[in-house]
């Protein structure tokens, strides 16, 4: 799909601003390298802002990158944390976590969970 300079030039400050659909549409753009130079470490940049920000997509794309070692070393933590957190927003049908779960041990399951509550804690203060 063609996508005119203009609109990548509009992601991108709204990406800036701190829009996180913005971020999450911008990180696609790097990720398959769509009228952008495929850069997996501006991927991850990109799909990083808008997972903090809660941003469920952005999330699930940032729990895979850190299973397949895409832009950054491979940390099945980091992935299992970011995928445990798809499934706590509401997203029941993201099946990332039990692509890469049985190369983990108890141990980093655990730790994992630990870093997932610790950033929805963090992120969903009252």
């Amino acid at each position: 799909m063609w996508i005119p300079h203009w609109i990548i030039n509009s992601m991108y400050k709204a990406a800036a601003q701190g829009f996180e659909g913005a971020q999450f549409n911008l990180g696609l753009r790097y990720y398959t390298g769509q009228r952008v130079p495929q850069d997996y470490t501006k991927a991850l940049y990109w799909f990083s802002k808008a997972a903090e920000q809660g941003f469920a997509k952005a999330q699930y794309n940032l729990g895979a990158m850190y299973a397949n070692g895409q832009g950054v070393p491979q940390d099945y933590i980091q992935a299992a944390k970011w995928s445990i957190l798809v499934k706590t927003g509401g997203n029941k049908n993201a099946k990332l976590l039990s692509l890469f779960e049985s190369e983990m041990t108890p141990t980093q399951i655990a730790e994992a969970q630990r870093l997932a509550n610790q950033w929805w804690e963090a992120h969903h203060k009252q």
